[in-house]
């Protein structure tokens, strides 16, 4: 079988390959996969990101937060096995990398943490499990929370997964 350009391009190396749809997650997951994608994209879009957050869960809450998140992005971008990959703001696909992190962060909610530390081995060197498992934890909580307080359709959950490949 040979593959179209199309489906050859940088987007759809290592952990970015389409492996379902973000409508087919819970809330939990595809939230994560949405500030995710926002916090590794473009800079008005991470701006976008900061406000709504710092607004949706005040400033002390929304900054402990945002600092959860960075410090994940950080052990996930520079520190795992390899690059790990997130898919455009406005796809509606959702890339290998991203399903397994959705899936760690969904266990994580429900304390299931040797679970949660056995897929982070999939990606993570062994030395960094244990402190990437606690920000996954804190990282969840605060998201249930964001999710209590939120629509469906606010900010970033509203209009950006209109790409299908």
């Amino acid at each position: 079988m040979t593959k179209s350009k199309e489906n050859n391009n940088d987007h759809a190396r290592f952990g970015a390959t389409p492996v379902g749809l973000l409508v087919e997650l819970e809330d939990i997951e595809e939230r994560s996969i949405s500030i995710f994608r926002a916090f590794n994209s473009h800079e008005h879009d991470r701006f976008d990101l900061i406000s709504y957050l710092l607004i949706s869960l005040g400033s002390t809450r929304g900054k402990e937060f945002i600092t959860c998140l960075k410090e994940i992005n950080e052990i996930l971008q520079e520190h795992g096995r390899r690059r790990f990959e997130f898919r455009r703001v406005n796809c509606r696909c959702i890339g290998s990398d991203e399903a397994l992190l959705a899936e760690i962060i969904r266990t994580s909610s429900l304390d299931q943490i040797d679970d949660v530390i056995t897929m982070s081995s999939l990606f993570l060197k062994p030395n960094l499990i244990i402190s990437f498992t606690k920000l996954t934890e804190q990282f969840s909580l605060d998201l249930k929370n964001l999710i209590k307080r939120s629509t469906k359709n606010d900010y970033i959950f509203e209009n950006v997964n209109s790409k299908l490949h």
